[in-house]
């Protein structure tokens, strides 16, 4: 390839190009190259040629003819968002052409690259592929050179930005086709200025919306023109117009919802009595062919015009058959409605009659049910009619049968296990009922005790319900029904009871609470806790009162109530009496027990018979000598003699017992 390489340098062409129809743009950014290089077939498919300060490209013949590929890559510079390309140029510094025949135009064409490549690693094994065709451009034997090249490459630029379809930027590919000749092009490497290096020349311009006016004031209902304004300089595709933003029950239309910029539009934008007032960001879309985007904001404010609404209070009356009752109806005025409003009787059920009167901004409406209407729910509905609009409010009868109704008050008590809480159960005469009713527990779940006191009351009276839990009942939700009957009539009442567990609670007790032992015994104490409430835990056993370094012990360290310990003191070395507490705690609880401890130690007393004796020289006396263990634990006790007269000798004796 040193051949090769020597003749690239050695090539001059002449080169004629025609540069295209110039385009009218707003702005241009230019980069220049990153990544440039060339590769060559044959015998030097595996050589690089990425730090050369030329580029060719083309058909050269040195004996054997060679194909050579240029390869460039550009960092594309960030554009405006709403920024639409109308144009890109790669320029190039053509140095040379060679090769050419007389006559001969030679055509060259640019593809995009398919997959990365590096400039100080492609080889012509190695090359990337190619995936679309962007342009072509035409050398003839008779163009001058040197001179700049500029191509056209719009379409690979706009796929690069997205802006036709979407592609990866790795890339333009050069090639030329299979006649003779090939071109000589200065690389980012060249020693000749920067103007030579290959650039790359982005057009484009911005598509602008303006809107006349940017502040809107509607009231529900009403609509308003706003004059809007495309604008692109040099752009010749087409720009959509869309709205976004509306409130709910808004809608809006252009005059010309699409065209090619320059043109104005006119937006009506409407609201309907639905539209919920309110201050909305409202925005004016254009956008063009190619995706590009430009939103204009404009603040649309809705407000209310006026409306009036009807609501009974209470919602919902209760009458007896034969009875009746009232509900006021209450008219609310917004938005600087003032009415009047006209008030009547939508709909009624058979048997009712209904009178409404009205005073001021409410009206009383009352019911009246014959006695010949069942019981069940039932519906009134009001009409409202005023300045154009209409509302309706439901009013919702309960119709009872006479006879009573019964209710606790409170309605739901809590009550822990093995205790006790009560709610009073009143009586409400429905429709004049006036008979003693007697009450009676209709169900109630094991391990509750219900009681009614009195059994028997008068409607308008009361009694007490208790509820007692059971020390076992499990904790949690519960239902009593009481149920009444008089004068043919019947009722229930529910009850909830809710059952809370007791407190872990227990006691300790030990046993025997007050001990006397030897000094070097073994005291031996037993420490029981007895569950008193709650569920049980886990309770750790701790002893205080001994002077430090007592050895002890419990057996188990750990126990459960109702459970027991065995405590074990090693009395050595002890001597005296001891105040201890034994401490068992466990489940936030903690209790002692008291246990007084007497440790004696180790005393005798020694006794001789007789005490005195009279013997003559010579004689023999024998004397018994007895010891006494007095307290403690029985030790062996060494015996001696003294004061024994001079010429006397001890004829034996044991030296210990």
């Amino acid at each position: 390839m040193k051949h090769i390489k020597k003749s690239f340098g050695l090539i001059f062409l002449l080169l004629v190009f025609s540069i295209g129809t110039y385009v009218y743009c707003t702005s241009t950014i230019t980069t220049k190259v990153n990544m440039d290089s060339y590769v060559v077939s044959g015998g030097y498919a595996n050589d690089n040629y990425g730090s050369r300060d030329r580029i060719f490209v083309g058909k050269i013949t040195l004996g054997d003819t060679y194909e050579m590929y240029a390869f460039l890559h550009f960092t594309l510079p960030d554009l405006p968002s709403n920024a639409i390309i109308t144009k890109a140029q790669l320029r190039l510094r053509l140095e040379n052409k060679n090769q050419f025949t007389s006559g001969e135009k030679k055509a060259f064409y640019v593809y995009t690259v398919k997959e990365s490549w590096k400039e100080s690693t492609i080889t012509w094994n190695n090359q990337p592929g190619t995936d679309y065709y962007v342009t072509h451009f035409y050398i003839e034997d008779t163009t001058t050179t040197p001179r700049y090249l500029y191509i056209t490459v719009t379409k690979a630029v706009k796929m690069w930005y997205g802006q036709e379809g979407s592609h990866a930027n790795y890339g333009l590919k050069i090639m030329g086709e299979n006649k003779p000749g090939y071109l000589e092009i200065h690389s980012k490497e060249t020693t000749s200025g920067e103007s030579y290096k290959p650039t790359l020349y982005i057009y484009y311009t911005l598509l602008t919306v303006t809107v006349s006016p940017t502040t809107v004031s509607l009231k529900q209902g009403e609509s308003a023109a706003l004059q809007v304004k495309v604008s692109a300089p040099g752009y010749q595709g087409t720009v959509s117009l869309s709205v976004q933003g509306l409130p709910s029950g808004a809608a809006y239309s252009f005059s010309q919802n699409s065209g090619t910029p320059t043109f104005e539009s006119v937006l009506t934008i409407a609201t309907s009595s639905s539209t919920p007032p309110g201050t909305y960001d409202v925005y004016v879309v254009a956008e063009s062919q190619e995706g590009v985007k430009y939103k204009k904001k404009i603040t649309l404010t809705v407000s209310s015009a006026g409306d009036f609404s009807l609501a009974f209070n209470p919602p919902t009356i209760t009458v007896p058959q034969g009875g009746g009752g009232s509900s006021t109806l209450i008219v609310s005025f917004t938005g600087g409605f003032t009415g009047p409003v006209m008030l009547s009787v939508q709909s009624k059920p058979s048997g009712f009659t209904v009178d409404i009167v009205p005073s001021g901004s409410t009206a009383t409406v009352t019911v009246n049910v014959a006695s010949t209407v069942s019981p069940g729910t039932y519906s009134v509905v009001i009409r409202g009619t005023g300045g154009g609009k209409s509302h309706t409010a439901t009013l919702t009868v309960q119709v009872q049968s006479a006879g009573f109704s019964l209710a606790f008050n409170p309605p739901t008590i809590t009550v822990k296990q093995g205790a006790s809480a009560s709610s009073s159960l009143s009586i409400t005469p429905i429709g004049g009922f006036a008979q003693d009713v007697t009450f009676t527990v209709e169900s109630a779940p094991s391990g509750l005790d219900v009681e009614i006191t009195p059994s028997t009351a008068s409607p308008g009276g009361s009694v007490t319900v208790t509820v007692t839990a059971s020390q076992s009942m499990a904790p949690g939700g519960y239902s009593v029904v009481v149920r009444g009957e008089g004068g043919g009539k019947s009722a229930t009442a529910t009850l909830s009871v809710t059952v809370e567990e007791q407190p872990f609670d227990f006691t300790l007790q030990a046993s025997p609470s007050s001990l006397s032992v030897d000094a070097g015994e073994e005291a031996t104490i037993t420490a029981t806790a007895t569950l008193v409430s709650g569920s049980p835990q886990e309770l750790t056993l701790s002893l205080s009162g001994l002077p430090a370094g007592t050895s002890y012990s419990f057996n188990p360290p750990t126990i459960t109530p109702t459970g027991s310990s065995t405590l074990t003191i090693d009395t050595s070395g002890l001597e005296g009496s001891y105040s201890l507490v034994i401490t068992a705690s466990g489940g936030g609880v903690a209790k002692q027990a008291a246990v007084s401890l007497q440790v004696q130690a180790f005393d005798f007393t020694i006794a001789v018979n007789p005490s005195s004796v009279e013997i003559n020289q010579g004689e023999t006396v024998t004397i018994a000598v007895t010891v006494t263990k007095t307290s403690g634990t029985a030790k062996k006790v060494k015996l001696s003699l003294l004061g024994l007269p001079s010429e006397a000798s001890l004829r034996s004796m044991r030296n210990s017992v």
